[in-house]
């Protein structure tokens, strides 16, 4: 689905193309590229430890904007995600945890639905569910 902005940009493509400003195979080139996500101001994934880029949530992008022309902000970043919860570092849980692969019904039936071949496309996804133990 295309965004307001994308629209307003393919438009200016054709106005380029109709002006003589761009060929029919540069407009066609520019227009793929728009359409197919190749502009980074318009369709990136945040890395989880993207430097270059800041995302912000529940703000509203023009007060944003506002406020950062008019007083300033000034930005700190988050502390790095620990990659395994305390809870989940202890010897208890993880006994629990192997129990729980080898018995737990869910578990298996869900294990059942993948493939051998992590290639391939049909192969089924294990779902971040909660399960009883």
């Amino acid at each position: 689905m295309l965004n307001d902005e994308s629209l307003k940009n393919i438009e200016r493509l054709h106005e380029m193309k109709n002006s003589g400003i761009l060929s029919e195979a540069e407009f066609e080139e520019a227009k793929q590229k728009l359409l197919s996500g190749g502009n980074p101001l318009i369709s990136f994934k945040h890395g989880s430890r993207s430097a270059s880029m800041v995302r912000i949530v529940d703000e509203r992008p023009d007060l944003l904007f506002k406020t950062i022309l008019q007083k300033g902000m000034r930005f700190e970043a988050l502390p790095d995600e620990e990659t395994i919860p305390p809870d989940e570092d202890t010897a208890e849980f993880k006994v629990a945890y192997e129990r729980a692969q080898l018995t737990n019904e869910a578990f298996l039936a869900e294990t059942e639905t993948l493939s051998d071949d992590e290639a391939e496309p049909s192969a089924g996804t294990l779902q971040n569910k909660p399960c009883a133990v």
